[in-house]
């Protein structure tokens, strides 16, 4: 079928049974993993969970030799979050379609850019993903969970061994705000996480249910900010995170927290020394010293970074601090710089950091110089007066060139994930028969693409169950696995098609979930959904 095909009632509809063969059917169809390791670890690795040692002491091995910053590489693409709704510069345009849900970007979704001149983001993951592999947890049809909110850090475990493909499996995240019974006042994360904590999403074994992978928890940050760091009781909430390749943990906060004694406001930054963490076998951080926080940027150091730049706002005032730092990440130029206060293992300095903050738009600085524009692959991160120009984003729509940055993440190679989303502006449709639309992007450019629906009526529409896929399909599930219906796609020379089909309803609420296998590339995109609460 073309790219731009409509399907009123799809017919080729597989069993269960069918369904589940397709498993070794996209096996045979892979070849060479597309999840397995890139490149080496560099640097030792972090201690791993065992008997915990006196607080009043070292908690694991210092790292003294290797890079602490990110491994060279040829390439590498720039992952970020929109703290604002925003466009990208080809609109997401697909058949007929000059704007699409690929092309709009928000803060429950990831852009992708390679930084070449006159290169448009994409879409990378959208947030119709968080509402398949979340439940309904007010049992009243709403899928989007209203406590989520929003991403507000973005990040990943570079402790951990690298590997070569991105999906949302791997990401570690913090969210605007607590969500699934997560309890401030108590510290617990409940099902989810408070806004303080660090987690990564994941399904559970059995495919019920989604579970959450606690990388840091807010107890835990708040052990390592030291006595009278939550002199309110309400907690922190982190704003911005990266780590580096020895485990090192960079932090940024939403407001001014209180760090060992010292007040640190807003744009600053702290780093929680590998060398006094400890690490379980998944890398996720189990233990800390109390008040092992150490400030490596405050207000006045950035405040001046900023001003060094010499930025100007489209209006052509000088920009000269941020007023909240709200995106970290390592500067993959490497070098370090001298920290506000000294980080144990980190004697030659800090490594150079990539970060972003309110006032200065979509645009990416860089420790280095005292205060520059970030560079990556050659290309600058910015310009001034600021706008969204250098990561792909649209130059005329005022929104794209005035957003915020949300999260950073510098990630190797070119090719981004295959994203599927639905073009609603809703999750929640009205009524069963409603036209229904799904975008795909990223995929081969005129390659084949699988086309998987699942519909299936319930009530309550919980959790969309799902099956492992086959390991190198990068992603990692099959959220399709009940009943679905196929197509097999040819996208069109941008990697892009359009779905749209009608499905009658069955008599009871019920739900639809689309991915997607691109067969040049061997592999299955993340879930789609959409809800239809009323039939």
């Amino acid at each position: 079928m073309s790219p731009c095909s409509s399907v009123l009632a799809p017919a080729r509809r597989r069993d269960p049974l069918r369904v589940a063969l397709l498993a070794p059917l996209l096996a045979a169809a892979l070849g060479d993993p597309g999840d397995g390791p890139l490149v080496p670890p560099i640097g030792p690795p972090p201690p791993l969970v065992g008997e915990v040692p006196p607080l009043d002491g070292p908690g694991g091995a210092v790292a003294t030799e290797g890079s602490v910053g990110l491994p060279p590489m040829a390439t590498w693409s720039l992952a970020f979050v929109a703290d604002a709704p925003v466009l990208t510069a080809d609109g997401g345009a697909v058949c007929t379609t000059p704007i699409s849900a690929l092309g709009r970007l928000d803060d429950t979704s990831i852009g992708w850019t390679i930084p070449r001149a006159g290169t448009s983001a994409v879409k990378a993951l959208a947030g119709t993903e968080i509402a398949a592999l979340l439940e309904d947890q007010q049992g009243d049809g709403e899928f989007w969970p209203p406590d989520w909110d929003e991403i507000d850090a973005l990040g990943y475990k570079r402790a951990s061994p690298p590997f070569a493909r991105l999906h949302r499996g791997r990401l570690v995240l913090s969210t605007e705000n607590g969500w699934a019974g997560a309890d401030e006042w108590s510290d617990d994360d409940g099902h989810g996480a408070l806004d303080g904590s660090l987690f990564l999403l994941h399904r559970s074994d059995d495919g019920g249910s989604y579970e959450v992978e606690l990388f840091l928890p807010e107890q835990l940050v708040l052990r390592a900010l030291g006595p009278g760091s939550d002199p309110d009781g309400g907690g922190v909430d982190i704003d911005a995170f990266t780590q580096d390749v020895i485990g090192n943990v960079f932090l940024s906060f939403r407001s001014t927290e209180w760090v060992n004694g010292t007040a640190l406001e807003d744009e600053g930054v702290v780093c929680l020394p590998a060398a006094r963490m400890l690490f379980n076998s998944n890398y996720d951080i189990v233990d800390v010293d109390d008040g092992c926080a150490v400030i490596v940027l405050d207000r006045e150091r950035v405040d001046a970074l900023v001003s060094n730049v010499g930025l100007l706002t489209p209006a052509g005032a000088a920009i000269t601090g941020l007023g909240d730092l709200q995106a970290l990440e390592l500067d993959p130029a490497g070098g370090t710089f001298e920290p506000v206060q000294p980080v144990p293992s980190l004697e030659d300095g800090v490594p150079h950091l990539f970060f972003n903050g309110q006032k200065i738009g979509p645009t990416v600085l860089s420790t280095r110089n005292g205060g520059s524009l970030a560079v990556l692959d050659g290309v600058v991160l910015g310009r001034s007066p600021v706008d969204g120009t250098a990561l792909g984003l649209d130059p005329v729509d005022s929104a794209s060139t005035s957003a915020d940055l949300a999260g950073l993440l510098v990630f190797p190679g070119t090719t981004p994930p295959i994203c599927i989303d639905a073009t609603a502006p809703e999750l929640d449709l009205v009524a069963g028969g409603s036209p229904i639309e799904f975008v795909l992007g990223n995929a081969t450019p005129g390659g084949v693409v699988l086309l998987l629906l699942g519909v299936e009526g319930a009530w309550p529409l919980d959790v969309v169950p799902s099956m492992p896929a086959p390991p190198a399909a990068v992603y990692p599930d099959l959220l399709v696995s009940a009943s679905a219906y196929e197509e097999w796609i040819t996208a069109d020379g941008n990697g892009r098609l359009l779905w749209s089909l009608s499905v009658p309803s069955p008599g009871v609420p019920f739900r639809v979930v689309a991915q997607a296998f691109d067969l040049d590339r061997g592999e299955l995109s993340a879930p789609a959904a959409v809800w239809c609460p009323f039939p």
